[in-house]
């Protein structure tokens, strides 16, 4: 089987994942619109849980976009980075797991891999977290940074969690971490142009993605 049969396998999968996803998802939020107070509350579980699903599977889709070649390798528009991380945070899936803090920034990026790359950095982000505790995002100017309070991480477990096929080194080691950890945000921001950066600090882990400035 040669790379572009196997990501074209790989994006069929997500694809078949996806629909029936959707179409659970829709149900639910129907359902939840004339839920009482209980039920409501369960409704709401199952709609983030869902989403949680569709996010994962859009990763596998994903990585056979970046294995065959087809993500951007240009910054073509100015985009505005405070706009992204509103829509990527107030996903099912994230928006209870999340604060966006106050900021603005543009960048010439391609706003869908500039998404993409933030759903994988948000998806990898509620692996790690333990709840309460919630990922706090910020733009400042054409930076996103997103802060995992309270992670701490060695070395070997960062190299792993910024290597596109880590994962199986992050479980070995017992790391909770979505399954491709931060590589694919990290193939996709140096794609196109930017930057992808871990700091540790006593308070946590800070991950930041820099574009090019306007």
């Amino acid at each position: 089987m040669s790379d572009i049969q196997r990501s074209e396998a790989l994006r069929q999968v997500a694809h078949d994942l996806k629909n029936p996803l959707t179409a659970v998802r829709v149900l639910a939020e129907m359902l939840l619109d004339e839920a009482g107070p209980t039920l409501a509350g369960d409704l709401t579980d199952i709609v983030e849980a869902v989403d949680v699903a569709a996010v994962t599977a859009e990763g596998l889709s994903d990585l056979a976009r970046l294995e065959a070649g087809d993500e951007p390798t240009y910054a073509p528009d100015t985009v505005d980075l405070g706009d992204i991380v509103r829509d990527v945070a107030s996903r099912a899936a994230f928006s209870r797991a999340v604060q966006v803090l106050e900021g603005s920034g543009e960048a010439r990026a391609d706003d869908s891999a500039i998404m993409r790359a933030l759903n994988g950095v948000l998806l990898n982000g509620r692996r790690m977290l333990k709840p309460p505790k919630k990922l706090v995002i910020r733009v400042d100017g054409p930076m996103i940074e997103v802060f995992h309070p309270e992670v701490e991480l060695d070395a070997d477990s960062r190299d792993a969690l910024l290597s596109l096929y880590g994962g199986p080194v992050l479980k070995a080691r017992r790391v909770r971490a979505a399954a491709l950890g931060l590589g694919y945000a990290r193939e996709v921001t140096e794609a196109i142009g930017g930057t992808f950066e871990l700091e540790m600090r006593d308070d946590g882990m800070r991950v930041r993605m820099v574009f090019t400035p306007t």
